[in-house]
């Protein structure tokens, strides 16, 4: 998946108080077409950012990269469909990953 096509794609319903469920089915239907369904699992395990090599040495998980790029993909997408109302409850949650952690 190329996370640009996916954070580009328009939301046609804004979330707000009133349009949960539209909302929730719209993103659910957008997660299965692009297989992000992991992102809002809560039995998800993330990926660490670093792994020890054969010779001990640390060095970036490359998955990770990837991990953390779709992650971001989607929470910049979800955030640009909340209405204004919404927008300040979610306040510091960049990471749909980590935020189902916590």
């Amino acid at each position: 998946m190329d996370s640009r096509l996916f954070s580009t794609k328009k939301m046609y319903i804004v979330h707000d108080d009133s349009s949960y469920m539209l909302c929730h089915q719209q993103v659910l239907l957008a997660l299965k077409i692009h297989k992000l369904q992991k992102f809002i699992n809560a039995s998800t395990v993330l990926l660490p950012q670093y792994i020890i090599d054969v010779a001990s040495v640390s060095k970036i998980h490359l998955d990770f990269k990837h991990f953390e790029q779709q992650d971001s993909a989607l929470a910049s997408w979800l955030l640009s469909s909340a209405s204004q109302s919404v927008l300040p409850y979610l306040i510091g949650h960049d990471s749909n990953a980590k935020t189902l952690k916590h």
